[in-house]
């Protein structure tokens, strides 16, 4: 976190100065640049609580050391579903946040799956966004199920966020899509 809180510093001036606003996102402060390799970690080990893993304190008081307008939070929520508290990290951070990184995982591991195609609860996770009145920018950090199909992803993810599961996680058996509702009705990759 020094390490961090040092490197931020050396740049914050200029970043400032242009304009942009850097963002600390919640993440695996174990091993940070090997979340699921590299250091020999895959996940988190199986006799460990996950809260040895929260670092949200760890992140909001170096955001909060900074006391700066450009220095924030990233709230990545595939990250807080796989530690094992979405709901709880997103009070933590709350008005930090100025950047969402969007995913899904089924806690296993940092999968980077398509909004919907995981085990992540899309209507608790709505529910949050929808709260924050904020400026923000959100960032779907995975590819479309299908190849190609960004436009479809981000009908989705709209859906998502909005309470169109509904509940359900019904499947299109033509398309393998999720069968999802919007302001336009409901909708797979086929319609």
């Amino acid at each position: 976190m020094d390490l961090c809180a040092e490197s931020i510093g050396a740049v914050l001036p200029e970043a400032a100065a242009a304009g942009i606003t850097l963002t600390i996102e919640n993440t695996f402060f174990v091993a940070p640049q090997h979340w699921d390799g590299g250091s020999g970690i895959s996940g988190r080990p199986p006799e460990s609580a996950v809260t040895v893993y929260d670092d949200m304190g760890k992140i909001c008081k170096l955001i909060d050391g900074f006391a700066s307008p450009f220095v924030a939070g990233c709230f990545d929520v595939g990250h807080a579903h796989y530690l094992g508290d979405v709901a709880s990290d997103f009070a933590k951070m709350g008005e930090r946040i100025k950047l969402y990184h969007i995913h899904d995982n089924n806690t296993a591991r940092d999968m980077h799956l398509p909004p919907g195609y995981g085990t992540l609860d899309w209507e608790l996770f709505g529910g949050l966004i929808r709260s924050d009145k904020s400026d923000y920018y959100a960032y779907i950090e995975a590819d479309p199920w299908t190849p190609g199909q960004y436009g479809h992803m981000i009908r989705e993810t709209n859906a998502l966020l909005n309470g169109g599961r509904r509940g359900s996680n019904k499947r299109c058996l033509k398309c393998g899509h999720l069968i999802l509702v919007d302001n336009e009705g409901e909708f797979c990759a086929c319609v």
